[in-house]
């Protein structure tokens, strides 16, 4: 397929199964479709939250039929096959138009019947999440009391998540059609670097802060990722976006009188939304109370992040690996000096690190990995932590989407306040 007849690099993914061929021509909000279609797996073609285009970044994710990402033992069994492919074939004479829904059949030679459904993937979205939450009472909360409406501030980046953003928020539950931002995707995201942060949202920062808006929202280019900003700009943590909707998980339908017990298999950034409206529709409170009366329950975690983007892949890893030698030694005194930002002393004989006045002891380091409950795969290298006994941690991390050019590098620190701290 040409370019130019993709709406954007990073929205189409295909749905394999026997000789069927599924293409959707939106996005990869993958779970419904391999649910409703009986598939084994999908394709997804994306910039992830990289900036795209012909000159940025392009990468292929993997899916598996259970709508979360490829385990580490399938994507290894998919590299070993790449090392023993000797030839290819290409079939030229298979044209669909990929902007019309539709079924096509078609008889490859040697192949057999080759079937090509273009889905209507919203649609199949929508209705999903029809049985999951609510709507009409979140539509009835929107409008508001006395005829002040809710306002929702949502930037989709001109990354997927636009056409399902403005079918739900603006078709079913009545949002302003231009607080809906950047909902048409493009190949290069408008030349914006579609990370829903702080940073690469600004403009939507910058428009809550002014205090007329009463909830905001942003999502990468694939819609995993997303930002939840509360009146005035309060920035909502994603750990704490997850934890108060995992707290409040009885405010959702499909939750109610459940047990819910499990792991998360694939983020969705649409979905944490709508959790979030539903709570704030059974709630009535604010964005900010909600999440004030979490610290006040349950304590506050602290975050600050540093991002290092695109940096040389070769560095950032020799940094990895002699981060986690040093982790693994048993008597080091050694000063990182990582970049010209950050200078961090670690002292892993006496375990004591000491900031602004207040001494940690390390408790644990490791180089994270997970085990999978369900079917006992192991994820491994997932971020080199420190733990620290009060429950504080630092941790080093090497993006998980590689970049084309280069890789991210992170650091994290996470201090454990307490339930009676200031907020």
């Amino acid at each position: 397929m040409s370019s130019d007849r993709l709406p954007s690099l990073m929205e189409p993914f295909h749905q394999l199964h026997s000789s069927t061929y599924e293409v959707d021509k939106r996005q990869p909000l993958m779970y419904p479709y391999k649910m409703h279609y009986q598939v084994d797996g999908g394709i997804i073609l994306t910039a992830s939250h990289n900036p795209g285009g012909p000159k940025g970044d392009f990468g292929i994710k993997f899916n598996c039929e259970n709508g979360g990402p490829a385990p580490d033992h399938v994507t290894d069994a998919i590299h070993k096959i790449t090392t023993e492919i000797s030839s290819y074939s290409i079939c030229r004479d298979i044209n669909v138009d990929t902007g019309i829904i539709g079924h096509h059949e078609f008889d490859v030679d040697g192949m057999g019947k080759y079937i090509v459904d273009v889905i209507d993937s919203v649609k199949d979205y929508v209705e999903l999440m029809k049985t999951i939450f609510d709507f009409p009472t979140m539509r009835e909360y929107m409008k508001g009391l006395g005829g002040n409406q809710l306002r929702i501030l949502i930037d989709s980046m001109h990354g997927a998540t636009g056409p399902y953003v403005s079918t739900i928020f603006n078709d079913l539950l009545g949002c302003v059609g231009t607080d809906l931002l950047r909902t048409v995707p493009k190949p290069d995201f408008g030349g914006c670097y579609p990370d829903p942060n702080l940073t690469y949202a600004k403009d939507l920062v910058d428009r809550m802060r002014v205090g007329e808006v009463d909830m905001g929202a942003a999502f990468d280019g694939d819609g995993d990722r997303n930002m939840i900003l509360g009146k005035s700009a309060f920035f909502v943590c994603p750990s704490d976006s997850l934890a108060v909707i995992a707290n409040h998980i009885d405010c959702i339908p499909y939750f109610k009188n459940i047990n819910v017990a499990g792991e998360e298999r694939e983020k969705d950034g649409i979905w944490a939304l709508l959790a979030w409206l539903q709570i704030l529709a059974v709630k009535r409170k604010s964005v900010e109370e909600i999440v004030k009366e979490h610290w006040a329950e349950y304590g506050r975690n602290v975050v600050t992040r540093y991002d290092y983007e695109n940096v040389e892949s070769g560095g950032a890893n020799l940094l990895m690996t002699f981060l986690e030698a040093s982790m693994n030694a048993s008597k080091l005194q050694s000063m990182i000096k990582w970049f010209k930002y950050i200078e961090l002393c670690i002292y892993f004989e006496s375990k004591e690190l000491s900031a602004n006045g207040v001494t940690y002891k390390v408790a644990h380091t490791d180089n994270f990995e997970y085990t999978d409950p369900v079917d006992g795969s192991v994820a491994k290298k997932q971020g080199l932590r420190v733990l620290f006994e009060d429950g504080s941690r630092l941790v080093f991390r090497l993006s998980g989407s590689t970049q084309t050019i280069g890789i991210d590098c992170s650091c994290k620190m996470e201090q454990f306040t307490g339930r009676k701290a200031p907020h």
